[in-house]
């Protein structure tokens, strides 16, 4: 892997994609670092939901690797932009490390009976429970538990 840059000494080397409408988003994350942290040279990792389909929204991705997709998705196209493509048509040429979603985080809220049901069943104190065993809170990088790629630590 390449060596992490100062703070403020240039772009971070991977992207951590969240969608708006995916409220328990956050609980995938430590799941994602784990999954780049021991994925060699992938180029990242999403989250897959309990029927089997990419959730790209919800994701950790290389950014070498999404600049030269990006790069290579508008060569490709007649107007020579990105503008309209799919995130999927994007991560097409990816190599990407596949995660269960053992605690449902990818569920969408995408109408307003989505987010009454979402409001229903959340624990009063906001806060988000998962299925038994599924740590729900990201590791702290000192306990042993973080990724050992300093790579993937906040701040580099």
């Amino acid at each position: 892997m390449p060596d992490v840059p100062e703070r403020g000494d240039g772009p971070a080397p991977w992207v951590l994609v969240l969608a708006c409408d995916v409220p328990r988003a956050a609980v995938a994350v430590p799941h994602l670092v784990a999954a780049c942290s021991g994925a060699g040279a992938a180029s990242g990792a999403l989250l897959v939901d309990a029927d089997g389909r990419d959730q790209p929204l919800v994701g950790l991705y290389r950014r070498t690797e999404l600049d030269r997709a990006l790069t290579a998705l508008a060569a490709g196209r007649d107007d020579g932009t990105v503008r309209g493509a799919s995130v999927r048509a994007l991560l097409a040429p990816l190599t990407l490390v596949r995660v269960p979603d053992d605690a449902s985080a990818a569920a969408d809220l995408d109408t307003w009976e989505d987010v009454r049901a979402f409001d229903t069943a959340r624990p009063p104190d906001g806060d988000v429970v998962a299925r038994p065993g599924v740590r729900t809170t990201p590791p702290r990088w000192d306990d042993g538990e973080g990724p050992p790629d300093p790579e993937l630590r906040p701040g580099g």
